[in-house]
């Protein structure tokens, strides 16, 4: 509050009740934290004020949340009254401006108070003329006024809108649930009335037994606790409806808030202090019983109780948070001295999680009583103790660490330390200097700081001091350009113009290419990048204009938008322009090697494909960054394709399937003339000659190779790389090089779905070479390396004995049809003969290999039909549950699968139908049978490695059946069962997290808050590590707790009297507090998008608060120019607030960019941001990549497996199920080149929850 404010308040009278009403919200010192439990830190902010007025709170248990676990009893924590020692309005010390001086932005210019459009406009015309500005800048001064008002009256229309949406939507959810939450009440309170009759009758008549009664007495007090804090919710229920009645006009009699009250609990605990003095929780007791005197506001009897618990236990490991209380209970007493005493007890702890927040109260008790000498000394403790700490341990000491250097720095800025109300001699920048001599590690830290408290509070002469010596003492210090620049704007705001113009022009050279800080920043790119920021932000902003313009037309594709492809294209032409000037003048930026691969980007979507390959493979090969390497390498093979499809379309490059992404073929004719008879010999193929840019485009494949890059998102990308490398030698006839990369990948990637075409295409190179020795040589190895059945059922095959001769040349050659013509007469001409099973199964396998797949399965259905004891039955039934499966006769293959799972209990292939048939199941909507099988693999296969994920699907179908009971059995059984097992804690707490959320759903709120506790316990007595995958439940558990209370912070509104206004803002600034604890222990998991949400939330209740100030309303007994003032007032109170929102929300969106996280939640910060500061957070959509539309390449057959007994090769196409001749339809079982889908075909399959989608070459699904 400035000077002239107190003036007009003390005029009014009206100065010492406004000051009450907002003495609990004093700027935003009242209203930050540092976030830990029991924190009494003053304004724990990221930019401290110089007030000395502090919020005391410690929580009634421990920091680590044990104390009330070990007492027996749980105790949450309240924040204390909040205390101001003295008001001292003409040097106030607050972040934003202070002591007469006007509140400036970040940009500086003038943020007047905005009363009306007319009169802001009038007051920042008559402000500008009496600082004597030019005519222009006094108009200008006039239009930013009116628009800053226009501005704040838009703003409290939406606000508007928005309060209302919400109160509909949350009016239609309590009246859906209330009926619920209200019968689990009733039944929770009649449960604890009934313990506490049976626990007084148990006193009554065993009121002196030594083993039972205190642990009686104990529990007895604990249920009265619970009963009370019902109590009061229900009380506070009341009031509220009675106050918004009062507020309504619908009640003449304002009611009084509800206090809490512990009297029983109190009254039990004292019986049990005094009857049984030696009962070994006797020191818990005696500090619960503190406690809640504490909460029923009786601080001396607390204090009592918290003293008796000291000296009588003075070791006890209630001790230090007694002694803590103490403190408090002396600081907000104004009893300094004893709170020291009481402080510097808590210090013979020194291992104690207490320990820094002592020294850290200690030191700022210190500052309160004026001494500053021992303020200092006690912040510099705390700062060098956490630096041991954190040199011992490689974790931060403290993280009070900011705070001590903050304060320590608005110790040194304070200007009257005898307190005599006059500035002392030598205070300012000359104090600063015999304090700080640069001798610590730490004193550039808290020159720095002192640096932004100069600048913050108008005090532009020390600020220029300060920031001279640190560039005179510290001259490389990586800060030093903004320092600069900051002198610069501190000369300006001065008027002294030529001497800022001076700085300027310094800067401009300073910092640049060849001077000593360049040289010793050099690998500071952010450093060296805000150097050179200026000469840099023009073709900057133009490459950033036409890019966002490109990426909105791209947006208006989807829409349908006319000639939006094209605006597009020529976008993105002008941004990739801009780009490469930029790159020219700026090549060793930090942000060059960013912009060289959106410079890339912006190549590739103006179809500009061979430069954008030129560029892309630039920054894969770049030196100035790793975090595009692997995108740029493979979109340097992407960009090459589309360059190559270029010519292939304008004929100037012939179309193969490598190519143009079409199925290599693989050829089933007779060997052709040079071995016509079969007599063995090897035909000499023919080399074709790979064009230029197709060699290009093999260059870029094997640079990823050699780079040996691998995408963090798809997995396959490599050995797809690998693969279709080796397809286009095998295109062009280079048989020995494309051999050698088939082998590879067999060799080193034999899982892979590509790696089975490359046998397919090892062998039919083979084929057509006629080289049948090697060619069975190959087939061997490819069954030895674990590919797949089909392998080694050809190896089978080609054993084929002599009584199937001539079927077997048929089948060699190639006329797989006239081979199983050929068996099939043998079986009809021999029905008994005992080889009839295996003529039939060839047959079936011929078929299957001409992809005749009706043909063949009718041949499998002959086997277990006509020879039901036939070693091939098992498998012709697999055989036709997989067929039936590829033509959507998804019940045949059910029926099929479970008839093998029956009939053959020792089959290998058992478990997959008994998966598949299930799997088929589920996706035919039978849920309940999937659920059945699922369960009965768990039950029949134990042993196998994804039984227990398979158990764990159960409950998937469960939940889509939304059968919840059973869902939950198999969740609860399924932790029993396998939760022993480490490698299933990732299911155990995710299971749990299904069962809280289900019973969220529900409503079973208590059961729901259970059970998000049982997660976060789950997750850290198994010893799960935070900033992995199952790290998000905990964290989601955490931050679904915390949102219950958040939900009732937000309700909250600063309204009615002053007096109420006052009782508001007190209970605002106690729940921020809370919650800014609560969601900061949400980061310790490091689950990103959980910590967002978190952060995002602390900013949000920041704002939340601000916008309370802002919306409240203006006591109707006001004169009117009492309500302007009072006005004022509000908006005074809510500026520093808003600042801290938007700190908080700046500290959230970097970490997001840090972690590189765009999500739902970025979105709300981006948003919250761009409300504050529109230019500098400015809203783009999402680039969109490449239509899905537009296939790069054509899709490849997926394998489902084959048949045993395959003599030729034979490997299945894409496309849909198309007729062929003789009513015979091919199956259509497809994957692109590039981008194929993951099909399981195996009880793994189950994991296909969290599996992401392969991605191809189609840009849009990659990013």
């Amino acid at each position: 509050m400035n000077r002239g404010f107190c003036h007009v308040f003390e005029r009014t009278g009206l100065f010492i009740l406004i000051s009450l009403i907002f003495g609990g919200a004093n700027a935003h010192a009242q209203v930050s934290g540092s976030g830990d439990s029991g924190s009494a830190s003053p304004g724990n902010s990221d930019s401290a004020t110089g007030e000395k007025t502090e919020t005391n709170s410690t929580a009634a248990a421990k920091k680590d949340g044990k104390v009330a676990g070990e007492a027996g009893t749980e105790a949450k924590t309240e924040d204390s009254k909040a205390d101001k020692k003295k008001v001292k309005p003409e040097k106030e010390v607050a972040t934003g401006g202070t002591g007469g001086a006007e509140s400036k932005d970040d940009d500086g210019t003038t943020s007047d108070d905005i009363v009306g459009v007319e009169d802001a406009v009038e007051a920042a015309a008559a402000r500008a003329k009496k600082e004597g500005l030019p005519p222009e800048l006094v108009e200008l001064s006039r239009e930013v006024a009116g628009f800053a008002s226009m501005v704040a009256e838009y703003r409290a229309d939406v606000r508007r809108l928005v309060d209302a949406q919400y109160t509909r939507r949350k009016l239609k959810i309590q009246k859906r649930y209330e009926r619920i939450i209200s019968d689990l009440t009733k039944l929770e309170r009649e449960r604890r009335l009934e313990a506490i009759k049976r626990f007084e009758m148990f006193l009554a008549k065993y009121p002196s037994n030594p083993k039972y009664t205190p642990d009686a007495l104990f529990r007895l007090a604990e249920l009265y606790f619970e009963k009370a804090n019902d109590d009061f919710l229900a009380l506070n229920e009341a009031y509220e409806e009675q106050a918004a009645a009062f507020e309504d006009g619908k009640s003449k009699v304002e009611p009084d808030p509800p206090t809490k009250s512990y009297q029983k609990t109190v009254a039990l605990f004292s019986k049990l202090i005094s009857s049984w003095p030696q009962y070994r929780n006797i020191d818990g007791a005696l500090y619960l019983k503190g406690y809640c005197l504490s909460e029923m506001g009786k601080d001396t009897e607390a204090k009592d109780a918290f003293q008796l618990l000291v000296n009588r236990f003075p070791k006890s490991k209630f001790t230090p948070e007694a002694w803590t209380r103490l403190g408090e209970f002396y600081f907000d007493s104004n009893r300094l001295k004893d709170a020291i005493a009481a402080y510097r007890k808590v210090l013979a702890f020194e291992g104690h999680h207490l320990y820094d927040e002592a020294l850290y109260k200690l030191a700022w008790t210190y500052f309160r009583d004026d001494q500053y000498d021992e303020a200092i000394a006690g912040f510099r403790r705390l700062i060098e103790f956490s630096d041991k700490e954190a040199k011992a341990t490689g974790r931060a000491g403290t993280e009070l660490r900011a705070e001590a250097i903050q304060y320590l720095a608005v110790s040194l800025q304070e200007e009257d330390w005898d307190g005599d109300g006059e500035r002392d001699p030598g205070a300012g920048f000359p104090r600063v200097m015999s304090y700080v001599s640069g001798q610590k590690e730490y004193d550039v830290e808290i020159l720095r700081a002192l640096s932004d408290i100069f600048f913050e509070n108008a005090k532009y002469e020390e600020t220029i001091a300060t920031i001279n010596h640190l560039l005179k003492h510290f001259p490389n210090h990586p800060d030093n350009p903004d320092l600069h620049s900051r002198m610069v704007t501190a000369y300006e705001r001065l008027q002294r113009f030529d001497e800022a113009f001076a700085e300027r022009d310094k800067l401009a050279t300073k910092y640049g290419a060849g001077g000593e800080w360049y040289r010793r920043n050099q690998d500071n790119p952010e450093a060296i990048q805000g150097a050179d920021e200026l000469m840099q932000d023009a073709l900057s902003q133009a490459a950033q204009y036409h890019h966002s313009k490109a990426q909105r037309h791209r947006d208006d594709i989807a829409k349908g938008v006319a000639n939006a492809q094209a605006l597009a294209m020529a976008e993105y032409a002008l941004a990739a322009e801009a780009y490469e000037k930029y790159l020219a003048r700026f090549p060793r930026t930090e942000n060059a090697y960013d912009l060289n691969f959106f410079y890339a980007e912006c190549l590739y979507y103006s179809g500009k494909f061979l430069r954008a390959a030129a560029q892309y493979a630039r920054v894969r090969d770049s030196k100035l960054g790793k975090k595009y390497l692997e995108p740029s390498g493979y979109y340097a093979v992407v960009s090459r394709q589309m360059s190559v499809r270029d010519l292939i379309d304008a004929g100037k490059v012939v179309s193969k399937p490598s190519l143009s992404g079409l199925e290599s073929e693989v050829t089933t004719d007779e060997p052709g003339d040079a071995d016509s008879d079969n007599d063995g010999l090897v035909k000499e193929i023919e080399l074709e000659p790979i064009p230029e840019e197709v060699a290009r485009l093999i260059e870029a494949r094997k640079a990823y190779m050699d780079l040996k890059l691998i995408s963090t998102e798809d997995k396959s990308r490599r050995p797809r790389n690998i693969f279709k490398m080796a397809e286009i030698y095998f295109d062009f006839k280079h048989f020995d090089t494309a051999r050698k990369w088939f082998a590879f990948l067999i060799e080193t990637y034999p899982k892979e779905k590509v790696t089975g075409n490359a046998a397919k295409l090892m062998v039919e190179t083979y084929r057509q070479a006629n080289d049948w020795k090697k060619m069975a040589k190959w087939a061997e190895k490819i069954a030895a390396a674990g590919l797949g059945r089909e392998f080694d059922e050809e190896i089978r095959t080609l054993k084929v004995g002599a009584l199937f001769k001539d079927a077997e040349r048929l089948q060699k050659s190639g006329k797989l049809k006239d081979a199983a013509a050929e068996y099939l007469r043998l079986v009809d001409e021999n029905p008994g003969n005992k080889f009839a099973a295996n003529a039939l199964n060839n047959a079936a396998v011929a078929y299957e290999t001409l992809r005749m797949f009706e043909s063949a399965t009718r041949a499998y259905e002959r086997i277990y039909k006509g020879y039901p004891k036939s070693q091939f039955v098992e498998d012709a039934l697999f055989r036709v549950g997989i067929n039936s499966e590829r033509f959507y006769d998804f019940q045949k293959a059910i029926d099929t699968h479970l008839k093998l799972v029956s009939q053959f209990p020792q089959s290998a292939n058992r478990a997959d139908s008994l998966y598949k048939a299930a799997v088929l199941q589920e996706r035919t909507q039978q849920y309940l049978q999937a659920a059945a099988n699922f369960e009965r693999y768990a039950q029949l296969f134990p042993n196998r490695k994804d039984t227990a994920e398979t158990f764990f699907r159960a409950g998937d179908t469960y939940r889509k059946l939304k059968d919840t009971r059973n869902e939950i059995r198999v969740y609860d059984r399924f932790a029993r069962e396998y939760g022993s097992d480490p490698a299933q804690n990732p299911l155990v707490v995710e299971g749990l997290t299904r069962v809280a959320k289900i019973y969220e759903a529900q409503g079973k709120k208590r059961q729901a808050a259970q059970t998000w506790q049982r997660v976060i316990d789950e997750f850290n007595s198994r010893g799960m590590q935070p900033a992995t995958y199952e790290a998000n439940y905990p964290a989601e558990a955490s931050f679904r707790l915390v949102e219950r209370d958040f939900v009732v912070y937000e309700r909250l509104k600063i309204s009615g009297s002053m007096k109420n206004q006052g009782r508001v803002i007190k209970d605002m600034t106690r729940r921020l507090k809370e919650l800014e604890r609560r969601y900061s222990e949400v980061l310790q998991y490091r689950a990103d998008t959980w910590s967002i949400a978190a952060l995002y939330r602390i900013g949000h209740i920041y704002q939340l608060f601000a916008e309370a100030f802002y919306n409240a309303p203006i006591p109707d007994t006001l004169s009117e120019e009492e309500q302007d003032v009072y006005r004022t007032m509000l908006e005074d109170q809510a500026m520093p607030v808003e600042d801290k929102a938007v700190t908080k929300y700046k500290f959230a969106i970097k970490k997001a960019r840090e972690l590189k996280i765009v999500n739902e939640w970025t979105k709300r910060i981006l948003t919250s941001l761009n409300k504050y500061l529109p230019s500098d957070y400015p809203l783009f959509k999402e680039e969109l990549r490449l239509s899905a539309g537009r296939q790069l390449t054509t899709p490849r057959m997926i394998n489902l497996g084959e048949p045993k007994s395959v003599v030729t090769d034979t490997p299945e196409t894409s496309g849909p199920v198309e007729p062929k001749q003789g009513g015979e339809t091919s199956d259509s079982n497809a994957s692109s080149d590039e981008d194929a889908p993951n099909v399981p075909t195996n009880a793994n399959e189950s994991n296909n929850r969290k599996q992401p989608k392969e991605p191809g070459v189609d840009k849009e699904e990659e990013k």
